[in-house]
Parts: C-alpha cells; sequence; structure tokens
C-alpha cells in the first residue's frame, strides 16, 4: 500500500492555517464562510481538489487530532517501527474510546432512547437501537 508523504501534508496543513489566519481571509470568513473557503481553495487548487475532506477541515479550524495521530503512524509504518496491522489496531481502539463506548455507555445509562425507530430505508436494514444491542441479533 502507498501512503502520501505525512510530512508534506503536514507542511500543507501549517501553510493553509497561515493563509486563513491572516486578517484579510479572516474578514471575508466572518462575512461568509463558504466564500472564505472558496478564496482559500484558490490558493491551494491541488491540495484541495486531491484531499477536499481534509482541506475543509484544516480551513474550518476544524479538530485534527485523530489527523495528526493518522500521520504519525503512516510515518512509523513507513519506517518500519509499526506495522500496518498495528497502527489500525491502535487507532480504531482509539476512536473507539471516544466515540463508540461512551455512546454505548450513555445509552445503558439510559440517556438515550434505545427504542428510537429509525425510518425505514429503501434497502430495508434500518433497525432500532435496542435492536442492534440485542446479543441475539447475532443468531436470527
Amino acid at each position: 500500500m502507498s501512503f502520501e508523504d505525512p510530512e508534506l501534508i503536514r507542511k500543507m496543513i501549517v501553510e493553509i492555517k497561515k493563509f486563513a489566519d491572516l486578517a484579510h481571509y479572516q474578514e471575508i470568513k466572518n462575512k461568509d464562510k463558504l466564500q472564505f473557503q472558496f478564496a482559500i481553495r484558490e490558493i491551494f487548487p491541488e491540495f484541495s481538489e486531491a484531499h477536499p475532506f481534509l482541506f475543509r477541515k484544516i480551513v474550518l479550524g476544524e479538530d485534527l487530532t485523530f489527523l495528526y495521530k493518522m500521520l504519525d503512524s503512516i510515518t512509523k509504518i513507513q519506517d518500519g517501527s509499526l506495522t500496518q496491522q498495528q497502527v489500525e489496531m491502535d487507532l480504531g481502539t482509539q476512536l473507539a474510546d471516544k466515540y463508540v463506548y461512551p455512546a454505548l455507555n450513555a445509552a445503558a445509562a439510559g440517556n438515550v432512547d434505545v427504542n428510537n425507530q429509525a425510518p425505514k430505508s429503501s434497502n430495508g436494514f434500518s433497525m432500532s437501537l435496542a435492536e442492534l444491542s440485542n446479543p441475539d441479533i447475532l443468531n436470527s
């Protein structure tokens, strides 16, 4: 598997943030966030086209913690200190600890309506959280 150079992506993040933080662009951002994105996109057209999701997160100032963890992990895979499988397990665990387990704990504590039935989708796979959390679902 081939990965892009993590150092290049880090450098692009720094450069995009530098421009986004300039007073001129902050004025545009305060007036119209979409126009702000377009203005920064004009400066970094190749990166914004190659990585639209990352570009948007950077420009909007969203949390990049896991992006940096992924970039560090790619570097460790490339230098041979970790395998891709080790990295996938570690990042998967970190993401589950941050997002999945708190949601499950909230549901178990009664902070979420587990009987809230999602609308049936055209594929017929929608089911309530109560149905998904039932261990017998694997036997049906």
